[in-house]
């Protein structure tokens, strides 16, 4: 990426940001089952976006969105939880974070808190609310 970015031109501090499922709950158990259901949704539905398509003669990388699509449909909730998302409890998102952020050269992340629009109210609230008290001053 870095390569790429100053062969076109780029130079000075790259501005990489992620968007990414989250969900902060104060005990493991509860962070790994709320969104669960919901976030597993949201990447089935992403990867049927893609998969139609699948053999258009308009849209480029034909054999990637395959593998793509190939790649979402058999996602499991552990390799998820691992991978795309960040769940915890906040000293658990602070570390995902800061791996997050070493590994990619993030300059920002954007959290979505209801990916699959299936997480109570109160439930993302909650969410929030940690994010804010307590994993955000560890970013300062």
């Amino acid at each position: 990426y870095q390569k790429a970015r100053k062969e076109a031109g780029f130079d000075g501090p790259p501005d990489v940001s992620i968007r990414i499922p989250v969900y902060i709950s104060d005990s493991r158990e509860e962070a790994e089952r709320v969104p669960e259901q919901t976030f597993m949704k949201q990447f089935r539905r992403l990867g049927g976006q893609i998969a139609v398509t699948v053999g258009r003669a308009d849209v480029a990388h034909d054999s990637e969105r395959a593998s793509r699509t190939a790649e979402l449909a058999n996602l499991e909730w552990g390799s998820v939880m691992r991978e795309k998302v960040v769940v915890g409890t906040p000293e658990m998102v602070i570390d995902r974070i800061h791996e997050l952020k070493e590994r990619l050269k993030l300059t920002s992340i954007v959290a979505e808190f209801n990916a699959g629009e299936e997480i109570s109210e109160s439930d993302i609230e909650r969410s929030m609310r940690l994010m804010c008290d307590k994993v955000m001053p560890a970013f300062k």
